[in-house]
């Protein structure tokens, strides 16, 4: 079974760039504030004061991050290798920040009632996911993996209505870390401003069954992140299965669970989205449809792509 962000966020904008700027600064949810933890810095923000902290970083806006030139980052090695191009740049760095916990919302479609208001708004941020799995994708084939990562949750019974046999299935992307202790902090050894009490928290040891899988499914995004702490961080694409390995079992207050990761998404880059965009003409000759509007089709152009079509 294979996933499409598409079924669930609705397409993307053909102009990618120009949607991710209207998703976080005009469209509905743009100027709504919530909050969120950074280098353990409680703060309240919103989506349109975090674009303008990536694009025009002052330091007012930074308070404490790091202060990255994009432009650097184009050239980075890594980024060259993996074909990076500016708005999957700006899409990564942005998940660094607060906005994860926007996105994840979206993605997991929680807390429903939020998720629910989004939908309703017309704003799922639907252009910058697609844009922010696309940059992940490409640097997943060019950054080494190791052969055990480490996640850190807070609360087990958060889990449970996400959990499918034999394993669990994030809807989200997912962080983990090299680091064991990094991954039990997160999991309830240390308390940081606005977390609450941990109540189940556990520690996830991710697998995987083949060397090729991790190499597919994640890729370490330390060099575009705004935090200043010091750890390997990589970050796993959405509807990603965990299949248990073995668990759960108790170490004093943690329960450890092992896992094997595959992902379940099939994954655009932002090159073949245009490709598809610009062969729309072509597909609804094909499919027999008429439409004034090159935005018509695009749901059937990104989850069906017709046999023999170049």
């Amino acid at each position: 079974m294979r996933f499409e962000l598409a079924d669930s966020l609705g397409p993307p904008h053909s102009d990618f760039m120009h949607a991710m700027e209207d998703e976080h600064c005009f469209k509905f949810g743009s100027q709504e504030k919530f909050e969120a933890v950074l280098n353990k810095e409680a703060l309240t923000t919103c989506p349109c004061k975090e674009w303008k902290t990536v694009l025009e970083p002052s330091r007012e806006l930074l308070r404490g991050r790091k202060r990255l030139d994009i432009q650097q980052l184009i050239s980075h090695p890594i980024s060259q290798a993996a074909a990076l191009n500016f708005f999957e740049i700006i899409a990564i760095i942005l998940y660094t920040g607060p906005m994860f916990s926007v996105y994840e919302m979206v993605l997991r479609q929680y807390p429903m009632n939020r998720y629910l208001d989004m939908k309703l708004g017309g704003n799922l941020f639907s252009t910058t996911i697609h844009v922010l799995a696309s940059g992940i994708k490409k640097l997943a084939s060019h950054t080494p993996k190791p052969e055990l990562l480490f996640r850190g949750i807070r609360d087990l019974n958060s889990l449970h209505s996400c959990f499918v046999q034999p394993g669990y299935l994030e809807r989200g992307f997912l962080s983990s870390t090299t680091s064991l202790d990094v991954a039990k902090s997160y999991a309830g050894g240390k308390q940081f401003p606005g977390c609450r009490k941990p109540s189940r928290p556990a520690l996830i040891k991710i697998f995987s069954k083949r060397p090729q899988d991790l190499q597919q499914v994640c890729a370490e995004v330390g060099f575009l992140s705004q935090s200043f702490k010091d750890e390997v961080e990589f970050l796993f694409l959405p509807w990603t299965l965990l299949e248990l390995k073995s668990g759960p079992k108790q170490d004093g207050l943690l329960t450890i669970i092992e896992v094997y990761a595959q992902s379940l998404l099939h994954v655009l880059t932002t090159e073949e989205i245009e490709k598809r965009f610009k062969a729309l003409p072509q597909l609804n000759r094909i499919f027999g449809i008429k439409s004034k509007s090159s935005e018509c089709n695009v749901g059937v152009l990104l989850t069906q792509w017709p046999q023999g079509l170049k």
